[in-house]
């Protein structure tokens, strides 16, 4: 048997017939779906306004409180994940005490961005805190940025964790593990 290319797999009788059956099933599906229009449209409500409502708190200490995003739509994940980059790439160059000006201005300069992308308050910019280095407290900032993480990573924990109601144990008693999809073959 000789190997195809992906172009000749995609091109094949079979994969063009297999799309048509597809096609078919799905557009039989989507017509019986369709009955429920007011469903569909309040789950992408659901969705959205997850993403603008979806409001935490960082405690700063003595009772004060910064209010963070819970759930960044999808495009604002990318910025902030271009954003860590690029944080990431200026750390390398050396110990954050052994950067030279500019690379630290640099880091100031990324993380107010991030700072303005997480936190819910529209008068914390990325240019206010550039311009406004005495009205506020670097540990504060701190504070706010490892919230924000640490927030976000006990909620991704508890999705993962969410994913199957049965315990690691009982899923490798069972002969699956965490990273076992389950394949349907019917």
């Amino acid at each position: 048997m000789t190997k195809r290319t992906a172009a000749e797999i995609l091109g094949s009788p079979e994969a063009l017939a297999l799309g048509r059956k597809r096609d078919k099933l799905v557009s039989i599906r989507n017509e019986q779906l369709s009955k429920d229009d007011e469903r569909w449209a309040n789950e992408i409500n659901v969705l959205s306004n997850r993403v603008k409502n979806a409001i935490e708190e960082v405690e700063l200490g003595d009772g004060d409180k910064i209010a963070i995003w819970a759930r960044l739509s999808e495009a604002e994940t990318k910025v902030l994940s271009r954003l860590q980059k690029m944080q990431m790439e200026v750390a390398r160059q050396g110990p954050v005490e052994e950067l030279d000006e500019e690379s630290t201005e640099a880091l100031n300069v990324i993380q107010y961005q991030i700072l303005e992308l997480v936190t819910v308050n529209p008068l914390i910019t990325a240019q206010w805190l550039q311009e406004n280095p005495e009205q506020f407290a670097t540990q504060d900032l701190v504070a706010v940025s490892l919230g924000y993480y640490l927030k976000a990573s006990t909620r991704a924990q508890g999705a993962a964790e969410a994913k199957s109601f049965r315990r690691k144990s009982e899923r490798t008693e069972l002969g699956r593990d965490a990273e076992s999809p389950r394949v349907d073959v019917g």
